[in-house]
């Protein structure tokens, strides 16, 4: 068990788990294809675990709400879930990891990019095409959340005030 938590990446896919906004912090997966692998195995695990997730429509609209995260172990892997809109957000971290760490990141990132974006309360959330066309801004909140995997800051205000 790792003393100092640890993220090892944060993920945005789309509903058909294409890559939308990732950034990887360990050398767990060294190449874009082992990287690609493991998103797809993500996306399968969640799939198998929540069918309803990825089919109903009106579960795609629902925006995050704080403690409704979910978790799966994936190999050595404890990795936090949720979905709003057309978008899956996931953080990774080791088997050991806190999951209310993981969580609270998760949470963060979301409330952060949200803020960001100027959707904030808006039912319908964050979507895929604001992601893209605002691509540097979303890398730069991600990156203010970790450095190298270690944790910076968890809460998405501070992000932004900063």
């Amino acid at each position: 068990m790792e003393l100092i938590p640890v993220i090892k990446n944060i993920l945005l896919l789309d509903k058909d788990g294409r890559r939308v906004a990732v950034k990887y912090y360990t050398d767990e997966w060294p190449t874009v294809s082992d990287q690609k692998e493991f998103e797809t195995a993500v996306m399968a695990e969640v799939r198998k675990d929540n069918p309803q997730v990825l089919d109903a429509e009106e579960e795609r609209q629902k925006p995050l709400h704080a403690g409704t995260d979910q978790m799966l172990l994936l190999g050595n892997n404890l990795v936090a879930y949720n979905s709003s809109k057309d978008l899956y957000f996931f953080v990774t971290g080791g088997e050991d990891e806190n999951e209310e760490l993981l969580s609270f990141m998760l949470q963060g990132v979301y409330e952060a990019l949200l803020d960001l974006s100027g959707t904030y309360g808006i039912r319908e959330g964050l979507d895929k095409k604001w992601v893209l066309q605002n691509f540097v801004a979303v890398f730069m909140c991600l990156d203010g959340f970790v450095d190298r995997g270690l944790i910076l800051e968890t809460e998405g205000e501070v992000i932004l005030d900063g």
